[in-house]
């Protein structure tokens, strides 16, 4: 007899902001998770990061022993882009730029 294939739920969640409430209590209900244990767990595994860091989570559900397994890779590039900053060496002034990926390629140009 064939297994069936094993569920994937990918999110992103926060460091340290992850709540038994909406949109994670929902995403893992409709798979019978329990989710109180789900976030001890995360808490557990992310506590390499930066709290406040948005991390994507990988989930894999086997459906005939409800057993779960989850990994957790690194922020995406597009949202540290988004929280680049950079020195002017010479004011000292902190500037952030809607234009990142140019100012960044100025900046070490000069």
């Amino acid at each position: 007899m064939q297994e069936p294939p094993r569920q994937t739920i990918r999110a992103l969640l926060i460091v340290g902001e992850v709540t038994a409430g909406p949109p994670l209590s929902p995403l893992l209900g409709q798979y019978q998770i329990n989710v109180n244990e789900f976030i001890t767990r995360f808490n557990e595994k992310a506590k390499i990061f930066e709290k406040g860091t948005p991390v994507d989570m990988r989930l894999t559900r086997n459906p005939t022993t409800k057993t779960y397994d989850f990994s957790l890779v690194c922020t995406p590039l597009r949202i540290l882009f988004d929280n680049i900053r950079y020195i002017d060496k010479k004011t000292g002034k902190i500037y952030h730029s809607p234009n990142k990926f140019y100012d960044i390629m100025v900046y070490r140009a000069l």
